[in-house]
């Protein structure tokens, strides 16, 4: 218990933020999409629009796009029948008026909710004051009593397409997802006035089916958590200090210089934590090797983890610059959080 406890007082943790790759590799000549919403509806309207917000948001998003209102007129302009695929006709005719090389559909969205009730049965204490040979005294009463569960549950199915221009459908991607809210009262109007607001739940899933169509196509930035030592000699000390202050030339100098001072054990938390500001600010490859270094004097679970992360890392930095169509890794600073 005490070695817990020590070993937890000496790291700290810090997050920041990546990027990471896109689940799948689109091709390079399409660059500038179309937005289109082929339901328009509320509920496809909250999609589509967190799908926007996200690619927008993104640091290195893989496309721009035209507004959504410009895509969508170009949409309707192109006639298109329910239910039916995009034509070669209606693809070249949206990317010719939205003046774009490719085209993002919201081709169905679907929801479905229900409600399950069921009871069980509890005890509930009750007080009450009773007068008995001229005293008041307070008397505890135990009675059973019937509660009521309520459960509302919405699943949601969305059916997105990536178009050419010249009506090759690229990607499909389908998902279900759902989710569940429950609630209990004394009656079954408490237990279903607990759950709370159902459309927030919806619009809940809506936004997510969004966020994961993005995540699908384009990089986009996740919070990376790592844990720092901060036990060991002042210098190392001092460029912990350094580097939470965002003074980061200092905290490499200071990192190397107590690298180059101490013993075996500190030599390789200097290294490590040298290797978390390199990383966070964008050098992979140096962070990699002096994590190796730090890993060759340390020989612990802990090293040999973030290795492993700095690996996987340099793995997704070469899909990065596939996808972004760069002939290098992107190595910018991490935005701290």
């Amino acid at each position: 218990m005490n070695l817990i406890l020590f070993m937890l007082a000496c790291n700290k943790t810090i997050n920041f933020q990546i990027t990471v790759p896109a689940q799948i590799v689109v091709e390079q000549d399409i660059k500038h999409i179309a937005p289109i919403n082929r339901e328009d509806d509320s509920i496809s309207k909250t999609t589509m629009e967190n799908f926007m917000k996200e690619l927008q948001d993104a640091q290195n998003p893989r496309f721009s796009m035209v507004p959504k209102s410009k895509a969508q007129r170009t949409y309707t302009m192109a006639r298109s029948t329910e239910g039916q695929l995009l034509n070669r006709e209606q693809t070249q005719k949206i990317c010719k008026n939205a003046e774009v090389n490719g085209i993002v559909s919201l081709e169905t969205i679907r929801h479905d909710k229900d409600w399950d009730f069921s009871t069980y049965e509890s005890t509930k204490e009750k007080k009450r004051t009773i007068e008995e040979d001229g005293e008041t005294r307070e008397q505890t009463i135990r009675e059973q009593i019937t509660m009521h569960r309520a459960e509302f549950s919405v699943d949601m199915q969305v059916n997105w397409k990536l178009y050419s221009c010249n009506g090759r459908v690229l990607d499909t991607y389908s998902k279900d997802i759902s989710k569940k809210r429950r609630g209990q009262g004394e009656s079954r109007s408490d237990a279903k006035i607990a759950v709370g607001e159902t459309d927030d739940l919806i619009n809940e899933l809506a936004k997510q089916q969004g966020l994961l169509y993005m995540r699908r196509i384009s990089p986009y930035e996740i919070s990376a958590t790592r844990t720092m030592h901060t036990c060991g000699p002042k210098k190392m000390k001092e460029g912990n200090k350094a580097m939470e202050n965002g003074r980061f030339d200092e905290a490499e100098r200071l990192f190397i210089e107590s690298a180059e001072e101490t013993n075996k054990k500190d030599k390789g938390k200097s290294l490590y934590n040298l290797a978390i500001l390199q990383e966070r600010t964008g050098r992979l490859d140096e962070a990699l090797k002096n994590a190796l270094e730090g890993h060759r004097y340390l020989q612990n679970d802990m090293s040999q983890r973030y290795v492993d992360i700095l690996r996987k890392r340099k793995d997704e930095a070469k899909q990065l610059a596939d996808q972004l169509g760069t002939t290098q890794p992107q190595e910018q600073e991490a935005a701290p959080e």
